[in-house]
Order: C-alpha cells, then structure tokens, then sequence
C-alpha cells in the first residue's frame, strides 16, 4: 500500500505503476491511471457548466429587488468593496432591529441536468464571536412562487453558516443557524441545489 503525503489535486489525471525490487533487479508493472474527483461546485472531466444565471453587478440591479420586512432596507449597489470588477451588493449592519431582504431574479432549472449549485462570494463584517451571531445572514429559496424557506446547512458544499444567531435580542433569525462574525476577505458559498430540479426558484 501507498499512502501520498499531500493531498491530490481535484480533477486530474495521475498515472500509477509498481516496481518490485531484489537482489536479481527490478520489474516495472503496466501503467494504470485514475482520475481525481473534481472539486464542490466544478463540472468532472469531460463534462461542461450549463451557467444558468450570472451576475458580477457591473450592469445594474439586473432583476434583483430588495425590501427590509423589517427597520430599513439598507441593500445597494456600492464600489466600496468588490469582489471582481467594480461593484458589488451591500447592505448595512443596523444598530437597530432590521430583516432586510435581498432578492433574485426567478431562474429556471432544469430536470436533466446533475450537480445543479448556487455559486456566490460574501464579505460579512457582523456581530457575533464563536458560534454565536448577535446579528447574521442566510439564504433562502422560494421554489415555484411559494414561500422562502432556509437553506439548510446541509446543503453548503463549501462555506456553511459559521454560528447561531441568539435568542433574546428581537432578531428575526433568533435561533436560526446564519453567517456571522467579521470575515478577513471575500469566502465562497456554494450550495446544492439539486433537489429542486424541474423547479423555478
């Protein structure tokens, strides 16, 4: 048996072969070869991304919409800090109690397609420390015009909530798993959507 000292890189190809050795000398076995898996979020070998909705917020609000159900709607398009290009969604953390709501628009997916994910990059900079969130952030998914409903942890393949928000302060999530804390840079989030195939969401 092997056992390599570092990780393999996703989605590549790595040739193999065994050589045994004695006093007489050595054989070399055939070359075998495997592929790597790829990683959360990319398309294997072979295969191509079906991008079904994009948006770099360099064209305007683009069919998002925004509303706080909740205190004061905070969302805009700001060049403060971009992720790529020059502009980027933004909203406030409010000192007072707020549920401010960034929306999509409805984007169509298909039953036949696999592997099926939602691909963003977050900057968060909100109160909370360890697990605990006084204030935080989750997705949610309405599917077929019905009502929004959490995306559970679960199905994060990379960048899950990082806490819980607490109870006892008015916060609309209280009790609710969310993104929180002061974040260093931009961290991607890529979540399944495979289970809701065939849908408009």
């Amino acid at each position: 048996t092997f056992q390599p000292t570092a990780a393999l890189p996703l989605d590549t190809q790595i040739w193999w072969r065994v050589t045994a050795n004695n006093d007489c000398g050595s054989t070399a076995s055939q070359v075998f070869s495997f592929y790597t898996q790829p990683g959360p979020g990319q398309c294997g070998t072979g295969t191509t991304t079906d991008v079904l909705f994009s948006d770099n917020v360099e064209n305007g609000a683009n069919g998002w919409t925004h509303e706080a159900a909740v205190g004061t709607d905070s969302w805009t398009i700001s060049t403060s800090r971009p992720f790529d290009g020059v502009s980027s969604w933004k909203a406030q953390d409010p000192s007072s109690i707020s549920d401010q709501r960034l929306t999509s628009p409805t984007v169509t997916l298909p039953s036949d397609l696999s592997g099926l994910n939602l691909q963003f990059e977050q900057f968060r900079l909100m109160e909370g420390s360890g697990t605990t969130c006084a204030d935080g952030g989750i997705l949610e998914i309405s599917v077929d015009g019905g009502a929004f409903s959490q995306i559970p942890s679960g199905q994060f393949l990379v960048g899950a909530y990082t806490g819980t928000v607490s109870s006892g302060s008015g916060n609309p999530l209280a009790g609710n798993q969310a993104w929180c804390g002061l974040a260093t840079a931009y961290e991607p989030v890529i979540a399944d959507l495979s289970t809701y195939a065939g849908h408009d969401v």
